[in-house]
């Protein structure tokens, strides 16, 4: 979520200190802030009290990311508190060999009273201190922010959430300037890549009307606009970023564009264009430290009364830290009179596996409770690499349902009282069935079903005395249907992705062995006549050729043979061929008259 950074103090806009102020009561200002910003970091890590699963969260907002990223998993706690202090420089931003010098610290709390939900606010506040030929001088300048953030999409990999914030800027003495509230909107996506590692998109607009907290007419020195960072122009807000977890180290990036739009006499150089990578180690379950590496890549414009603009730090160094605060209610159920608040969650992770052990990606997970088990059902779907991870299980009795489209359901039991690795599930059998009837008169031998995806058999089944067979467990896609039989022609046919269930009768064909009938057909003085035969009952025609001979391939049996020509009478004869036998016929046509 990213909260607009517009510099306010608790009292005025910005207070400004010379340099002539004792060192004395400088310091004893430093060290007030420094006791403030440790009672802060002590009560959070009191307040501690389940862990959370490891992912790099924002010092910004306390959701999960880094920088203004946002990661989209739905939290496993009630609440999450940052802190982060560290040191910035800006150098050459006035024309006068200037130095920026900044110390830094942000406070964050995140609470998220469902899933999908998360709100929270930030506080902050800098002190910097400026040198350059216009002299030298110090300013501390406040910063507060609320923010909402829903996470409203989850499909496969992606996942989308929408976000707001808002900055409520103070006028010169206490309470806020309700004209100058700054709104941004912000749209989040996210890809996942496997259970570790995601990708980061967010584009969004910020209303910055900050600008109305200066008061007409008022001035400040060159150094204090440089830390007072108010501008006068919209932005549209564009970032793309990754994060990953390795072991117990989180780590992130991203890169953003803040595109000034609206800008009146402000040029497209004073955009701001950044850069940020950071790395948090997770101490325990509960507490996460890190630091972080910031850079501002774009040119700084000249700075002038009439156009302030927000000039953020060349580069910044960040320590952080991350404490975690209790579990999500959605996570627990009273069941009759067993409260089981108290009971600590835990992860239930594996890797999904086909019958070869190649990973299946996109099949569906759910974690149902089985018995007396007060938990809510849970539910994710595989990674790239078939891995899962269900977080936030309470102890108890599980039955997990692994679903796939094609697949009948695989189910296995599960006692949970920790983290639980489950290594490989294996997913269910193929759940396509074929079913079908042969008709093959006079088949003296068994009829087989063979069924073939691609070079792979993949099914076979005896034909029974009925006709029928059926064919179960079958993959998806194009299949090969054979039938095979002594005696019958073999039946060959593909079967497309689509088609299940009953199968249109099959009737196979007599293969019995081949027999020939050929001969000659002459007319009167032996002249050869180009006469039509037609051989019955399997009415085969053919014309002999111009020398008056004939061949056909037939069955053996009886035949009858009809030889038929223009002006001749038409004869017929009645022969009997043997298996793999040859009749040869004399036929002389007698003229018609």
């Amino acid at each position: 979520m990213r909260m607009t950074r517009v510099s306010v103090s608790p009292v005025r806009s910005t207070t400004v200190h010379s340099a002539s102020e004792p060192f004395p009561a400088r310091a004893f200002t430093w060290v007030a802030e420094a006791r403030t910003w440790t009672a802060c970091l002590v009560l959070a890590a009191a307040c501690v009290a389940t862990p959370a699963w490891a992912q790099p969260h924002s010092s910004r907002t306390g959701l999960p990311g880094g920088g203004r990223a946002v990661l989209l998993q739905p939290p496993a706690t009630v609440a999450t508190f940052t802190a982060a202090g560290g040191y910035a420089y800006t150098g050459a931003v006035l024309g006068e060999s200037d130095r920026h010098h900044r110390m830094a610290g942000r406070l964050a709390l995140a609470v998220h009273p469902i899933e999908p939900l998360s709100v929270g606010i930030r506080m902050g506040g800098y002190r910097d201190a400026h040198s350059g030929d216009s002299g030298a001088d110090d300013s501390i300048v406040g910063d507060f922010a609320l923010f909402v953030l829903a996470r409203v999409v989850h499909v496969g990999p992606l996942r989308l959430g929408v976000g707001a914030d808002v900055w409520a800027a103070p006028g010169d003495g206490l309470g806020f300037e309700v004209g100058a509230i700054s709104p941004t909107l912000t749209l989040y996506s996210q890809f996942d890549l496997g259970e570790r590692f995601a990708l980061t998109a967010r584009v969004g607009y910020l209303h910055d009307r900050s600008r109305r907290t200066v008061p007409a007419g008022q001035r400040y020195s060159r150094g204090d606009q440089v830390s007072l960072g108010v501008t006068s122009a919209d932005a549209l807000l564009l970032g793309l970023g990754a994060a990953g977890h390795v072991g117990i180290i989180d780590v992130y990036a991203e890169v953003a564009v803040d595109l000034l739009v609206r800008r009146e006499s402000l040029p497209l150089g004073a955009s701001r264009s950044s850069a940020v990578v950071g790395v948090m180690a997770n101490l325990g379950d509960r507490i996460q430290l890190g630091a972080e590496l910031g850079l501002h890549l774009g040119s700084y414009p000249v700075i002038r009364d009439d156009r302030l603009y927000r000039v953020d730090p060349r580069v910044s160094m960040m320590l952080l830290l991350t404490a975690h605060l209790g579990a999500l209610p959605s996570n627990l159920r009273v069941d009759g009179d067993q409260d089981v608040a108290g009971f600590t969650s835990a992860a239930l992770r594996g890797t999904v596996v086909d019958e070869g052990g190649s990973p299946v990606a996109g099949a569906v997970v759910r974690l149902e409770p089985s018995g007396e088990t007060p938990a809510d059902t849970r539910e994710t779907t595989t990674a790239a690499d078939g891995g899962f991870v269900l977080r936030g299980v309470l102890p108890g009795d599980y039955e997990l349902v692994l679903r796939v489209e094609g697949r009948h359901d695989a189910r296995t039991t599960h006692r949970v009282d920790g983290d639980l690795d489950l290594a490989t599930v294996r997913v269910g059998s193929f759940s396509r069935t074929l079913r079908g009837r042969v008709e093959a008169p006079g088949a003296a031998a068994p009829l087989f079903v063979r069924v073939r995806s691609g070079d792979l058999e993949v099914a076979r089944v005896e034909v029974s005395e009925d006709g029928a067979f059926t064919l179960e467990a079958l993959p998806p896609g194009v299949l090969g249907l054979e039938i095979e039989g002594d005696g019958f022609v073999p039946y060959r046919v593909t079967l497309n992705p689509e088609l299940s269930a009953d199968l249109p009768t099959i009737r196979l064909v007599s293969a019995l062995p081949d027999a020939e009938i050929r001969g000659t057909v002459s007319g009167p003085g032996g002249n050869p006549v180009e006469a039509r035969i037609q051989v019955l009952p399997e009415d085969q025609t053919l014309v002999a050729n111009p020398e008056g001979r004939f061949s056909v391939v037939t069955t053996p049996g009886e035949h009858t043979v009809r030889i038929e020509a223009d002006g001749y009478v038409t004869q017929e004869r009645r022969v009997v061929v043997e298996q793999r036998g040859v009749v040869v016929l004399e036929v002389h046509l007698r003229v018609r008259r």
